[in-house]
């Protein structure tokens, strides 16, 4: 079902519409879970609380996730803040109501975890989660403000050629003593977010194989 112009939160994420939701864990990973929405009033959205391994993943009350719904050829995404768990079967996850949308092609939306080496002005660092347009950077240094532009350097493990881009840190937090950076490529050219996107396809796929994805949480294209 494709949906015409910018949609609204409410056309999105409707009652029985199947979900990705993206949490940072409390080690500062990046994770995915499949969902389902149960119910949406105007102040708060109830989702099938995320599971990992068979046992509901716990989210801290007041933590800021976001859902994904993936329509045809575009990831519709939506932050919002949990309020509290509840009981049952499945056990609920309730959010506040997303209020917009952000848009963007599906073949970007997938993340994966990786661990790639990155250099930058504000400097070294490691890159451990990646979309095809966005990327989580974990540094030893406070250095990371919302919607600062810095460049990075980094080299993929499938191409001999450097990749240098602009981004933009778009949140930051702190989990132990290493401070982390959600930031969006603000320059990446296509032949490069093809291979990007390449590289993360692979990697997708050698988790699930390796049993360390489950591949019904995961958004492989063929």
């Amino acid at each position: 079902m494709a949906l015409n112009g910018t949609p609204s939160a409410q056309q999105v994420f409707h009652p029985g519409a199947n979900v990705t939701i993206e949490l940072v864990d409390d080690g500062g990973m990046l994770r995915n879970y499949s969902s389902i929405i149960q119910d949406f009033t105007d102040n708060e959205m109830s989702l099938c609380a995320p599971v990992e391994r068979m046992v509901p993943v716990r989210v801290q009350q007041g933590r800021e996730i976001t859902v994904y719904r993936a329509i045809d050829q575009t990831a519709y995404a939506s932050q919002v803040c949990v309020l509290r768990h509840k009981s049952g079967d499945p056990p609920i996850l309730v959010t506040t109501a997303p209020v917009s949308v952000e848009c963007q092609p599906r073949r970007r939306f997938f993340r994966v975890d990786v661990e790639i080496p990155y250099n930058s002005i504000l400097g070294p660092g490691t890159i451990v989660n990646a979309s095809g347009n966005g990327l989580l950077l974990v540094s030893s240094k406070d250095c990371f403000k919302p919607g600062r532009h810095f460049d990075i350097q980094f080299k993929l493990p499938t191409c001999e050629q450097e990749t240098r881009v602009r981004v933009k840190v778009m949140r930051e937090f702190k989990r132990g003593s290493r401070y982390l950076a959600g930031v969006v490529m603000l320059n990446l050219n296509p032949k490069m977010q093809d291979e990007l996107i390449k590289f993360l396809l692979a990697r997708q796929r050698e988790l699930v194989q390796m049993g360390l994805l489950f591949s019904e949480h995961s958004e492989i294209e063929r």
